[in-house]
């Protein structure tokens, strides 16, 4: 379990929670992580704070669920430079 102020992403199943992150979606952040050459969860878990210490959007997304994105910016160490930005999660 990690904890992100008041939020904790729990174990979880195929259906929500690290699972799901980790069953769904590890591929869509390895590729991001290869970009600061740091593991998918550096990644994951740096969007997931931004979202949750200073969304840029939040808002229902149905079923009783909200969702929260904060923008995150990847710099390629290689170079300095920022190589991507992304809203997630």
């Amino acid at each position: 379990m990690t904890t992100f102020g008041k939020w904790k992403l729990l174990c979880g199943t195929a259906d929500f929670g690290f699972r799901h992150i980790q069953a769904k979606h590890m591929g869509e952040w390895e590729s991001l992580a290869v970009i600061e050459n740091r593991n998918w969860r550096d990644i994951a878990d740096m969007a997931m704070t931004k979202a949750h210490d200073a969304p840029d959007r939040q808002g229902s997304h149905g079923a009783g669920k909200m969702r929260f994105t904060g923008q995150i910016y990847l710099v390629n160490h290689a170079t300095g430079g920022s190589s991507r930005q992304l809203s997630r999660p």
